[in-house]
């Protein structure tokens, strides 16, 4: 949690950013380029930009504590593994003005196929289906997560991650 904290804020985030293919360490360890086979030549390698991993984390957290009912787990370790996660895909997530509705840019699928748009110099799809309405789902369970938590763990955890009421909202 902490070099993933440590990797979202070094990408200009807030929350907790894991890596696609991580070392012991919790580093990125994904390449920067990559040998086409097809071709013999290196390219540019955007998997890193595969964060959909977040979601898959936050998931197994929360499937873990339906299936234990443990608000000892949740207190102590998934809830702020949700809300670290859901910090990270609030700001990621970029509001449109001209469309009145949040964006999410520069990610890859979980198809691992489509990392950019032919003949454009962006990296990463502009709104993935997936990735919006799971990143959704990972804002609503981090606030279900202290929901669900009994006060006095709730209030708790909101001190030490230090939670207010605006980010709540």
């Amino acid at each position: 949690l902490g070099a993933a904290r440590a990797a979202a804020r070094a990408a200009g985030y807030e929350g907790a950013m894991f890596p696609w293919q991580s070392g012991s360490n919790g580093r990125e360890e994904t390449q920067q380029v990559h040998l086409n086979p097809k071709s013999g030549r290196w390219l540019p390698d955007h998997s890193r930009n595969q964060r959909h991993v977040n979601i898959a984390i936050a998931y197994n957290v929360w499937q873990h504590y339906l299936v234990t009912g443990s608000t000892s787990f949740l207190r102590f370790v998934g809830a702020e593994l949700l809300i670290e996660i859901a910090r990270f895909w609030a700001s990621i997530a970029t509001w449109n003005t001209d469309e009145g509705r949040y964006e999410i840019r520069g990610v890859m699928g979980p198809d691992e196929y489509h990392e950019g748009y032919p003949d454009s110099d962006e990296q990463g799809l502009r709104n993935n289906t997936y990735t919006n309405v799971m990143a959704v789902w990972v804002l609503q369970r981090a606030l279900e997560a202290l929901e669900v938590l009994p006060p006095h763990y709730r209030q708790e955890l909101a001190a030490e991650l230090t939670i207010g009421d605006e980010e709540l909202d």
